[in-house]
């Protein structure tokens, strides 16, 4: 046989809610639905605790490949900047110097 407590573990939070009013604080079922409203509360701030973390974790290797991909970025115009200066070196040259 189901306890108390097993038993109001399948209600929803609006029949917990019922429960609650049904009576004056001093009765048991009252304090029973209470006790299971507070211990569904704790499973969710534990959910959320941890999907909080989880959350963290995403961010931080969020940042980690941003910061790997700015600096190929900036690889890349150092690489396009390079390859500028050598095609002006060689065009200065081929003026400077030119064939006939």
């Amino acid at each position: 046989m189901a306890s108390d407590r097993e038993k109001l573990e399948t209600e929803t939070i609006e029949q917990l809610a019922d429960r609650m009013q049904d009576g004056p604080s001093t009765l048991r079922h009252y304090h029973s639905a209470l006790a299971e409203l507070e211990r569904r509360k704790a499973v969710w701030q534990f959910e959320a605790a941890e999907a909080q973390k989880a959350a963290a974790s995403f961010a931080e290797s969020t940042a980690k490949y941003t910061k790997d991909n700015a600096r190929y970025m900036l690889l890349s115009v150092c690489a396009i900047l390079f390859a500028a200066v050598l095609s002006a070196f060689f065009s200065y040259l081929a003026w400077m110097y030119p064939h006939h």
